[in-house]
């Protein structure tokens, strides 16, 4: 009875001695696989690097060995890990999780599928069964730097997840203009664009802006309100910086009507006299930032600058130059 008693509480410590000795085997695995993946040898790295995950899997090696592949120009073997690393890293704690891998594992997957057509590939052999009496901690996962202790997990929402094809915005804010000698209150602009993503950062689309400007005369005898139509094509990008801020530029170029200019206008000398619209050509830039408050719903704000030539017989004090800070919301389709 008393070696029974002897024999059991001893397997504990036993299986703690396997961990340990596969943990070691696993990191002598893992360090060979770098310092072959520093010389040049892709090939021997990304074996190594296979039987460094049957002794301790974790997603982090399917990354490592994905990139040896890459390295070898094997794409479809590339193709297969990165896919490999991406399911299993999502199956992760959030605490553990790398946002930025699975970010640039997500974008090469996306090259890959339309470069190359999947290969049936073979998955690395499972690891060694342990036969033990009693549950043994698992090992702990192998990375190049420390991990953190896992923690409560509240699943948070992330732009990067699935990425939308189409978004459609609106926005308003305060326009500066600089005019001849009139009174003119505070100008506000209107807008509205639409894109089209072409990958997982540029997009290209269609804008407009809508900008009343409201005058009256020195004098005080001529009131009115004038104007400014800008249609563009645009392009931007947006990089995201955290699971739901992403940094957002975009540049466009079209053409901007005024109308409205009646007699007293802020745009010509008194003495010149206008009939119906002109137009010139615009060109515009912004860059702010986009907060996802949903999957599909985002709030944006997006100080730009925008600029066209003036005419010949405008103004001398007169520049089309404007400054507009827009604030908005955006929807992803």
């Amino acid at each position: 009875m008393l070696a029974l008693v002897v024999a059991i509480t001893a397997l504990p410590r036993v299986a703690s001695a396997q961990d340990a000795d596969r943990k070691a085997r696993a990191k002598l695995h893992f360090n060979a696989a770098k310092v072959a993946y520093q010389a040049g040898e892709y090939a021997a790295a990304a074996a190594l690097y296979k039987r460094a995950f049957e002794q301790s899997p974790h997603p982090l090696l399917f990354y490592n060995i994905a990139e040896s592949y890459k390295k070898l120009d094997d794409c479809a073997q590339s193709l297969h890990y990165y896919r490999r690393y991406v399911s299993s890293s999502e199956k992760q704690p959030l605490t553990t999780r790398r946002t930025a891998l699975e970010h640039r594992a997500r974008r090469l997957i996306a090259d890959y599928a339309r470069k190359c057509p999947p290969k049936p590939v073979s998955p690395p052999a499972p690891p060694t069964p342990r036969v033990v009496a009693t549950p043994t901690p698992q090992p702990r996962p192998l990375a190049t730097s420390l991990t953190k202790t896992p923690q409560r997990v509240v699943r948070r929402l992330s732009i990067t997840e699935r990425p939308s094809r189409v978004a459609i915005g609106v926005a308003a804010g305060p326009t500066l203009l600089t005019l001849a000698s009139h009174t003119t209150p505070t100008m506000w602009s209107v807008g509205a664009d639409a894109s089209v993503r072409l990958g997982s950062v540029f997009d290209v689309g269609l804008a407009g802006l809508l900008t009343p400007v409201p005058f009256t005369t020195t004098s005080g005898s001529m009131t009115g309100t004038a104007l400014l139509t800008g249609v563009m094509a645009s392009a931007g990008a947006e990089l995201p910086v955290s699971n739901r801020v992403s940094i957002r530029a975009q540049v466009g170029a079209g053409m901007l009507i005024i109308s409205g200019l009646g007699a007293g206008n802020p745009f010509f000398d008194s003495e010149t006299q206008v009939e119906g619209a002109i137009s010139a050509v615009q060109v515009r830039g912004a860059a702010g930032l986009r907060f996802a408050a949903t999957r599909s719903l985002g709030l944006q704000v997006m100080p730009a600058v925008s600029y066209s030539p003036t005419d010949e017989q405008m103004a001398a004090e007169v520049s089309l130059m404007r400054i507009e800070i827009m604030l908005g919301a955006v929807y992803r389709m």
